[in-house]
């Protein structure tokens, strides 16, 4: 008897470790997508590369321990549009606690970075605009949510200086039809009224659904050398990353640096 219920426990927990390991090992795959552009001339930018990175976590005492897991890169078409397929990842570790005491990892929300000689790079922190398309089916509502960075920056700068109990939280919202298409035709707002609806998109992240993004072309050797990123590092990435080596390189020989990479 003592024997079966040792069999019984060992398949429980072989069950139990599966049931944790495998949707890791097979997360949802997801097809991101979006479009580049000169957020000033409002036209699509050919040959940016597009890398995705993907990070694996896992709980720690204290914090959370993470590593590269996955790099892929493409480079923007003549329309501006690129796809990469990937893992969808999530925002926080399902189950945090089983995380914890078996060492598990999961999958975070991939992370993006969006380059072009000249212009100022995706990643490196604030972007001139974004917008992309949202939808809340429980509440029948789409539309585009949109960021102008000298917008906001303005609008948040006044309404702590005024009133700063103000809730100027949220991205500014659209209510629109057929969002997407709107995007993929850039017939979308660059400028809205510092009183826009506005919206804590909690169940969405950019490129999860289609995403404009808009880069600002920099003018002196300064603002270029501010903006230069740099690749995804971690065991394996470099060899994923040949375009934008050769895009960080290009750059790099415009600004009279030898090449780093």
């Amino acid at each position: 008897m003592n024997k079966l219920l040792k069999i019984f426990w060992a398949v429980s927990v072989m069950i139990a470790l599966s049931a944790a390991v495998i949707p890791c090992a097979l997360g949802k795959q997801r097809t991101f997508r979006g479009k580049v552009i000169d957020f000033h001339a409002k036209q699509p930018i050919e040959g940016a590369v597009v890398v995705a990175c993907w990070h694996e976590a896992r709980p720690a005492v204290g914090a959370e321990s993470s590593r590269v897991k996955d790099v892929k890169e493409t480079l923007t078409d003549r329309n501006g549009e690129w796809t990469i397929v990937g893992e969808e990842g999530k925002p926080y570790n399902p189950n945090p606690y089983w995380s914890f005491l078996t060492g598990s990892y999961y999958t975070k929300h991939p992370v993006f970075i969006i380059f072009k000689p000249a212009y100022e790079a995706y990643g490196q922190g604030v972007v001139s605009y974004y917008a992309y398309a949202y939808a809340d089916k429980e509440e029948s509502r789409e539309g585009l949510l949109v960021y102008v960075t000298e917008l906001e920056e303005h609008y948040r700068k006044k309404y702590r200086e005024k009133e700063p109990l103000r809730d100027y939280f949220g991205t500014p919202f659209f209510p629109l039809k057929e969002p997407e298409t709107r995007l993929r035709n850039l017939d979308i707002p660059f400028e809205y009224r510092e009183d826009v609806s506005r919206l804590v998109p909690g169940k969405s992240f950019q490129f999860e659904t289609y995403t404009v993004i808009g880069l600002k072309k920099l003018m002196t050797r300064e603002e270029r050398l501010r903006n230069l990123p740099g690749p995804v590092s971690g065991e394996g990435t470099l060899e994923k990353q040949k375009e934008f080596i050769r895009l960080l390189n290009e750059e790099s020989a415009n600004l009279g640096l030898r090449g780093r990479y």
